[in-house]
């Protein structure tokens, strides 16, 4: 009889065969959702071939998006759901650097009287534009939603289009410093049409029809509005003591110093904060990268995307938030997602008006 190992070498050698089975169907389902997005990316060209490169439309003229770059998009968010998340949350705050955003944002007196309300109403109704692609009913109920909110107020196109533009390039940033993978180009432009489609659907107007071509935009309207104003920094204020909200306040300098590491000179400077301590803002974008790399080698891929609205509606015809950020949970009992934001408006599209020079 062949000699028997020692049940310690046993456990040993069941551990690593284990665990290098693990890492073998890692590799093997990681990038799953990668060659998935390249048969759709091929099927996107040809189609966009036949057209002669012209665009989906409806019948009244207003874009349309195909089901096969809906999917993409989709697929997409699978392999980068935090990283979305997180991107268009700090894309959003990054708005509150345009004085002209901030002082509008100040005047309303939402975020001084209910920030909480704002910030789950705004994440909730742009959560239903994102997460619903393959409902545009639903996502477009959304968008009406905004501009109803909108219509309410004279706001310049050239800030509507700074905030859509953030939307897309934000977590294009943040994915190519901190995914676990690049994205296809094909992501890269679906991900573009798909926030394009909807600010057209706002009715905002200029909409640059290339990413490259709204990164030089975005360049340019920063060159002249990003500047620091009084307004950008209590709305910026308001808004991090809303984040730090559930955590003790002896954590509170340190939380303010991951999003001084987070923000880029720029926009520091334009919200009026120092910045951070050098060993901190090391840690912060080192811990990023860490996670990326991390998930690429060890985290098998997600089953499914986790949404923050609810796939239908409830009995009482409601739909639900599956997670918050916040203690107080609000919607505990459901919304409605024409009830999102302040009391009801006209539901017409807003008309967003031209720089004052």
């Amino acid at each position: 009889m062949p000699p028997k190992l020692p049940v310690s070498l046993s456990y040993r050698h069941s551990a690593l065969v284990v665990g290098v089975l693990y890492l073998i169907i890692v590799r093997l389902l990681r990038y799953r959702n990668v060659n998935k997005i390249r048969v759709l990316a091929d099927r996107i060209r040809r189609a966009n071939a036949v057209r002669g490169g012209k665009p989906l439309e409806h019948k009244n003229g207003d874009p349309l998006m195909s089901p096969d770059v809906e999917e993409l998009v989709r697929l997409s968010a699978y392999d980068f759901t935090s990283l979305y998340i997180i991107s268009v949350e700090l894309a959003l705050f990054k708005t509150y650097a345009i004085p002209t955003i901030s002082s509008l944002l100040h005047k309303t007196g939402e975020f001084r009287r209910n920030a909480e309300k704002r910030a789950e109403d705004t994440a909730l109704l742009l959560g239903e534009a994102r997460e619903n692609v393959r409902d545009p009913e639903r996502a477009n109920l959304a968008i009406e939603r905004i501009n109803e909110i909108h219509a309410r107020y004279r706001i310049r196109n050239e800030d509507m289009l700074y905030t859509l533009a953030l939307f897309i390039l934000e977590p294009k940033r943040w994915i190519a410093a901190y995914g676990f993978r690049s994205m296809e180009p094909a992501e890269y432009e679906c991900n573009f049409q798909y926030w394009r489609n909807h600010g057209i659907e706002q009715g905002i107007k200029d909409i640059p029809e290339t990413v490259e071509e709204m990164e030089k935009w975005v360049e340019k309207f920063e060159e002249t509005d990003l500047k620091y104003a009084e307004t950008n920094r209590r709305v910026a204020e308001y808004t991090v003591e809303l984040l730090l909200k559930p955590y003790p306040s002896f954590l509170h300098p340190l939380f303010y110093q991951i999003v001084m590491a987070v923000l880029e000179p720029k926009m520091r400077r334009a919200f009026g904060y120092p910045d951070p301590n050098p060993i901190i803002s090391t840690l912060v974008h080192g811990s990023l990268s860490f996670s990326g790399w991390f998930t690429r080698w060890f985290l098998l891929p997600r089953m499914m995307n986790p949404r923050r609205t609810s796939p239908g509606k409830d009995k009482n015809g409601m739909y639900r938030t599956l997670w918050s950020p916040f203690p107080s949970h609000m919607y505990g009992k459901g919304y409605r997602i024409e009830e999102l934001g302040p009391a009801p408006a006209m539901k017409v599209k807003p008309v967003y008006g031209k720089r004052e020079e």
